[in-house]
Protein backbone atom coordinates (compact mmCIF):
# COMPACT_ATOMS: atom_id res chain seq x y z
CA UNK A 1 0.00 0.00 0.00
CA UNK A 2 2.92 2.34 0.67
CA UNK A 3 3.92 2.21 -2.99
CA UNK A 4 0.37 2.98 -4.06
CA UNK A 5 0.17 6.13 -1.93
CA UNK A 6 3.56 7.32 -3.10
CA UNK A 7 2.48 6.70 -6.68
CA UNK A 8 -0.90 8.40 -6.25
CA UNK A 9 0.66 11.58 -4.90
CA UNK A 10 4.06 11.39 -6.54
CA UNK A 11 2.76 11.20 -10.08
CA UNK A 12 0.76 14.46 -9.95
CA UNK A 13 3.77 16.26 -8.46
CA UNK A 14 5.98 15.03 -11.28
CA UNK A 15 3.41 16.02 -13.88
CA UNK A 16 3.02 19.51 -12.41
CA UNK A 17 6.80 19.95 -12.30
CA UNK A 18 6.94 18.91 -15.95
CA UNK A 19 4.22 21.43 -16.72
CA UNK A 20 6.29 24.14 -15.06
CA UNK A 21 9.20 23.21 -17.34
CA UNK A 22 6.89 23.46 -20.35
CA UNK A 23 5.77 26.90 -19.18
CA UNK A 24 9.40 28.01 -19.13
CA UNK A 25 9.86 26.66 -22.66
CA UNK A 26 6.69 28.44 -23.81
CA UNK A 27 8.04 31.70 -22.43
CA UNK A 28 11.41 31.20 -24.12
CA UNK A 29 9.70 30.46 -27.45
CA UNK A 30 7.42 33.50 -27.03
CA UNK A 31 4.19 31.45 -26.89
CA UNK A 32 3.43 33.18 -23.59
CA UNK A 33 3.94 36.70 -22.35
CA UNK A 34 5.86 37.23 -19.11
CA UNK A 35 2.58 38.08 -17.40
CA UNK A 36 0.89 34.89 -18.61
CA UNK A 37 3.93 32.84 -17.57
CA UNK A 38 3.90 34.33 -14.08
CA UNK A 39 0.19 33.69 -13.63
CA UNK A 40 0.38 30.09 -14.86
CA UNK A 41 3.53 29.38 -12.88
CA UNK A 42 1.82 30.60 -9.68
CA UNK A 43 -1.10 28.29 -10.46
CA UNK A 44 1.28 25.34 -10.87
CA UNK A 45 2.96 26.23 -7.55
CA UNK A 46 -0.42 26.32 -5.83
CA UNK A 47 -1.28 22.90 -7.28
CA UNK A 48 1.99 21.46 -5.96
CA UNK A 49 1.33 22.95 -2.52
CA UNK A 50 -2.25 21.66 -2.42
CA UNK A 51 -1.19 18.16 -3.45
CA UNK A 52 1.59 18.11 -0.87
CA UNK A 53 -0.72 19.33 1.91
CA UNK A 54 -3.38 16.75 0.98
CA UNK A 55 -0.77 13.99 1.14
CA UNK A 56 0.44 15.21 4.56
CA UNK A 57 -3.13 15.42 5.84
CA UNK A 58 -4.01 11.91 4.72
CA UNK A 59 -0.81 10.45 6.16
CA UNK A 60 -1.52 12.10 9.51
CA UNK A 61 -5.03 10.73 9.94
CA UNK A 62 -5.54 7.95 12.47
CA UNK A 63 -7.63 5.96 10.01
CA UNK A 64 -5.19 6.59 7.17
CA UNK A 65 -4.79 3.61 4.85
CA UNK A 66 -1.24 4.73 4.13
CA UNK A 67 1.44 2.20 4.97
CA UNK A 68 -0.30 -0.57 6.93
CA UNK A 69 2.10 -3.25 8.08
CA UNK A 70 2.05 -6.10 5.58
CA UNK A 71 0.43 -9.29 6.77
CA UNK A 72 -1.30 -7.67 9.74
CA UNK A 73 -4.73 -8.09 8.26
CA UNK A 74 -5.27 -4.33 8.09
CA UNK A 75 -4.78 -4.08 4.36
CA UNK A 76 -8.54 -4.32 3.67
CA UNK A 77 -10.30 -4.00 7.02
CA UNK A 78 -13.99 -4.75 7.04
CA UNK A 79 -16.10 -2.84 9.56
CA UNK A 80 -18.33 -5.85 10.22
CA UNK A 81 -18.61 -9.37 8.92
CA UNK A 82 -20.81 -9.89 5.93
CA UNK A 83 -24.07 -11.66 6.49
CA UNK A 84 -25.58 -13.98 3.96
CA UNK A 85 -28.91 -12.85 2.62
CA UNK A 86 -31.53 -15.55 2.43
CA UNK A 87 -33.51 -15.33 -0.79
CA UNK A 88 -37.19 -14.64 -0.35
CA UNK A 89 -39.51 -17.29 -1.72
CA UNK A 90 -41.05 -16.44 -5.06
CA UNK A 91 -44.50 -17.50 -3.92
CA UNK A 92 -44.87 -17.00 -0.14
CA UNK A 93 -48.46 -18.42 -0.07
CA UNK A 94 -47.24 -21.94 -0.86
Amino acid sequence: MQFAWRFIFGLPLVLIATTRNHLDDALDLKYLTAEQHTELFKLADRAIGATTRLHQYLKGRKDSPADPAPGTGTENPSPEPRTKNEPEPLNPEL
